[in-house]
């Protein structure tokens, strides 16, 4: 059983590694008006990444 979750692992991983990231892009000349607040942070993730916490939680778990 443990072979199989990792055979689905090392799948899941493969996929995501040969498919090509999909980039949402605003077009350009069109641009937002800045702001005064300057100390706003904006927190940008890849949607890519959604899924490597999952995966590397799982591998540590089918280590032990």
């Amino acid at each position: 059983m443990m072979q199989m979750a990792q055979a689905a692992i090392d799948e899941k991983i493969a996929n995501k590694q040969s498919s090509p990231l999909i980039e949402e892009n605003e077009p350009e000349g069109v641009e937002e008006p800045e702001s005064s607040d300057d100390d706003e942070v904006e927190v940008v993730q890849h949607k890519a990444d959604d899924g490597d916490e999952y995966d590397e939680r799982l591998r540590r778990l089918l280590d032990r």
